[in-house]
């Protein structure tokens, strides 16, 4: 979930007036990256650039810029014009946007509704961002990329500790179950957690779309369950597919496959075991470390860690 956006399109949909604040370079380290952004509109604010010590500053300064046209950059940190120092000791660039063209609002609301990438570029920082759909490695360009969804096909303690888990980290999901009293339990979970995603049967000719952001995993004891999810996930760029269960279940589940006429390349897509904690027995357990792995993965696909932020190539520079 990106609430920045979230906020920053509401508010354009009902014509009120609403900030956008991105992170655009970091001097030092930060608890932020490069990228991160805020949206504050008159009575509202979503995202954070900080782990809370500047944020409250920079909405005072980002209300004051509301209904205007301009553009500006604001400097935080050691050395700052604006007299604030962060705990961590490093230096923010921040572009503080109060206004976004309509047509550049189009884009951005079409990347976010279809799950696709899209770049923001300052060719004068005083004024709002030029808006492309795709990656770009424009010098000073930022890449938004999609958050992580997760597809779960499953049944039992593991799958709802997964899917309560997850949405509760405010990640998108897509549930998917023989077991209709688990999807009603997921829908409450929804409603109470305010994540987005679906609640369906899973059936013999399963629909759902993967995209590089999502991750279909399957817990099922009863491994005959998982087939037709698994061939249809295959078929798709998806971030990962995993399946819970041992060794030998998963020597089990390629040689079904395997007779249902997949080839090894693609029956090795297939993660199994799956998660960061080996040998997870207890169904909390496998969900965290499941859900970890996940988490893990996007983050080294999208936006890597290195020792030095500056160093970053700029088709790097991207965020979630």
């Amino acid at each position: 979930m990106n609430p920045a956006l979230d906020l920053l399109l509401h508010a354009a949909a009902r014509a009120q007036p609403c900030v956008l604040v991105t992170i655009r370079s970091i001097a030092g380290r930060a608890p932020r990256r490069v990228g991160a952004q805020m949206a504050v509109s008159a009575d509202q604010s979503a995202g954070s650039i900080s782990a809370g010590c500047v944020d409250d500053e920079v909405i005072d300064q980002a209300r004051a810029e509301l209904g205007k046209k301009s553009s500006k950059q604001l400097v935080l940190g050691a050395d700052a014009l604006f007299d604030l120092r962060l705990p961590c000791g490093s230096q923010l660039s921040l572009q503080i946007d109060p206004h976004i063209e309509h047509a550049d609002l189009a884009k951005l609301n079409e990347a976010v509704s279809n799950r696709i990438a899209c770049s923001l570029c300052w060719p004068d920082p005083a004024r709002g961002p030029s808006i492309t759909l795709g990656v770009t490695t424009a010098p000073g360009a930022i890449t938004l990329h999609p958050p992580l969804r997760l597809v779960l096909a499953g049944k039992g303690e593991a799958w709802l500790d997964l899917a309560r888990l997850a949405m509760h980290a405010g990640v998108m999901v897509d549930a998917l179950s023989p077991d209709a009293h688990a999807l009603t339990l997921t829908h409450q979970m929804r409603e109470t957690t305010g994540a987005r995603g679906s609640a369906s049967l899973l059936n013999l000719t399963p629909s759902f779309v993967l995209d590089p952001y999502s991750a279909a995993l399957t817990l099922f004891h009863e491994h005959d369950l998982e087939l037709r999810f698994l061939q249809h996930a295959l078929r798709q760029n998806a971030l990962l597919i995993a399946a819970m269960g041992s060794p030998r279940a998963q020597a089990q589940r390629t040689e079904a496959l395997r007779l249902d006429g997949l080839d090894a390349d693609t029956i090795a897509r297939i993660e199994s075991p799956f998660g960061l904690i080996s040998r997870a027995r207890e169904p909390q357990v496998l969900a965290v470390s499941m859900l970890a792995a996940c988490m893990q993965r996007y983050r080294d696909r999208y936006f890597p860690e290195v020792h030095d932020p500056q160093s970053l190539p700029a088709e790097a520079k991207t965020w979630a």
